[in-house]
């Protein structure tokens, strides 16, 4: 179509419309990190299944925007690991419902924080595309019942210093 292939011009030969996928890399490049809350207080409100729904929208969104490197971790007593920061195929579904239990006993907020700190500074060191900038975002998905708000603010601050945005979820 005659269209389409203007449309492919005028966009400066980045968006091949007629494949759908980008042929010229973008100016940024993204490290984006979901945390999912995983304690016993997201099931008992009821905003487990929120959550989940949550964590497939922004999932779908982020690949659709082609954003870059994409993971998802869980967090309560203890943070794991579902799906490790990678550019390959987006978060496997099914995998990553089934391990979200919503029974961890208390929500670690603190603790998450600086585990996910760790490793956006270790995405940013060993991170492939020197030539764009690289901006990362942590996505926190959550109730909001937390503990020992100071530190987490300190946190916080210490993130905006390294150019680290964080947006929280309250579901």
């Amino acid at each position: 179509s005659m269209r389409r292939v203007i449309e492919f011009i005028a966009s400066d030969y980045r968006r091949y419309r007629i494949w759908l996928r980008r042929t010229k890399a973008g100016k940024r490049a993204y490290d984006v990190l979901i945390y999912v809350d995983d304690s016993e207080s997201m099931a008992e409100s009821g905003a487990g299944t929120m959550a989940l729904e949550a964590l497939a929208l922004l999932s779908s969104a982020l690949s659709r925007l082609e954003v870059g490197r994409v993971g998802v971790e869980s967090f309560g007593t203890n943070a794991k690991l579902l799906h490790k920061l990678d550019a390959g195929t987006g978060p496997n579904g099914p995998k990553l419902v089934s391990s979200l239990t919503f029974k961890q006993k208390e929500t670690n907020m603190r603790q998450m924080l600086e585990f996910s700190l760790e490793t956006l500074d270790e995405a940013r060191r060993t991170s492939l595309d020197l030539d764009a900038q690289l901006a990362q975002l942590l996505l926190i998905i959550s109730d909001g019942k937390l503990d020992d708000r100071e530190r987490i603010q300190s946190l916080v601050r210490q993130a905006a210093t390294k150019r680290q945005m964080i947006a929280f979820f309250l579901i």
